[in-house]
């Protein structure tokens, strides 16, 4: 006998995106709190200066000719939808033997069905965060959900913007101090120290940081940090369902996920791209998620959704009968349903190292 009930209807579930989704993932509870989701179309496009005109400075004389020219300043760097979508049925078992509030129904779920539901889909936007998807694998219109790595990953075509650097191709949207990407590092302050400096160079400010790394590298530093009483509390377990610390104002968050992300996504989750990439992190088979160090101008980041009519980011449809269907069986079936992308406006302002120890 499945375990749904008839009564994990609409009006039981919540769909608030801060209880919903958010809890636990360091990264879209910082977004939720500075507001910094917005409803979008179904493709998202904007304008990126990346040249300066320094290159057309002249230091000239009173003799000399004046001389012209101009530099072609802007990008225009686009992203396509991401359409998830969770079924819930209700079999007719559950409908008849589950649905009576008698000393028979043991335990009441009817609110938990919705909540696991839901539940189940933020397991799955959190493996594809900590991705590498393309931005156009679906087809030309739609995509995966991309990934925090989908926008930092040296050389990777992000937003449609090829990268190059071996070239010098469009490195203006790499991520901050790509070459040193994947250089093998400890976690320590000085190494701390240095990468802020990296993304505070472009960052407006450096209360727009946000370092998330996994328990093992977190624990490490911690005891380092307690050691010389080098930071304090920021987060609060039991609100925000992880924990983080402060250093010298910059909030560095534990995310549990991360230790279990491999290559190929979760550990035994079957997360893999059509086109072989590893949802798991950058999909070379050489690190592992508790190797991650992310420093992230959250200023930079954006979870754009769809909202259907005013269901807010998510969307429940209405339970269906199937047996309505010739053929059909006696249950019925509704989907949670959520459309949108995560999107970086400028990499640069963000770092990524990938084999920290």
């Amino acid at each position: 006998m499945a375990s749904n009930l008839e009564e994990a209807t609409r009006e039981y579930v919540d769909l608030r995106w801060k209880s919903a989704v958010s809890y636990g993932m360091p990264l879209l509870t910082r977004m939720l709190e500075r507001e910094q989701m917005w409803p979008g179309g179904l493709k998202y496009q904007q304008v990126v200066e990346n040249a300066d005109q320094e290159i057309l400075v002249q230091e000239y004389g009173p003799n000399d000719g004046l001389t012209g020219g101009s530099v072609d300043l802007f990008d225009k760097p686009e992203w396509l939808a991401a359409y998830l979508q969770i079924p819930v049925e209700i079999d007719v078992d559950e409908r008849v033997m589950n649905l009576p509030k008698t000393d028979a129904q043991l335990i009441n779920i009817r609110d938990k069905v919705g909540e696991n539901a839901l539940r189940s889909l933020k397991q799955w936007m959190n493996k594809r965060i900590y991705g590498s998807a393309n931005d156009s694998e679906i087809d030309s219109r739609h995509t995966y959900l991309q990934g925090i790595v989908s926008a930092l990953l040296k050389d990777r075509t992000y937003g449609t913007i090829t990268r190059t650097s071996a070239s010098n191709t469009n490195n203006f949207w790499q991520a901050a101090d790509y070459d040193e990407e994947s250089t093998a590092a400890v976690i320590n302050k000085t190494n701390l120290d240095n990468w802020i400096d990296s993304v505070v160079e472009y960052a407006d400010s450096p209360q727009d940081l946000l370092i998330i790394m996994g328990p093992t590298l977190w624990n490490r530093l911690k005891a380092i940090m307690d050691a010389q009483n080098a930071w304090e509390v920021k987060g609060q377990m039991a609100t925000q369902g992880f924990t983080s610390m402060t250093y010298n104002g910059v909030e560095i968050a534990k995310d549990h996920t991360l230790d279990r992300m491999t290559s190929r996504g979760y550990t035994g989750g079957r997360t893999n791209h059509k086109d072989g990439t590893g949802a798991g992190l950058d999909g070379s088979g050489s690190y592992t998620g508790d190797q991650f160090v992310f420093v992230l101008d959250l200023s930079t980041w954006h979870l754009r959704y769809f909202q259907d009519e005013e269901t807010g980011p998510f969307e429940m449809t209405d339970f269906f009968q199937q047996d309505k269907i010739i053929g059909g069986k006696e249950m019925k079936m509704a989907r949670f349903k959520w459309k949108g992308n995560l999107t970086c406006d400028l990499p640069n302002r963000n770092l990524m190292r990938t084999n920290v120890s």
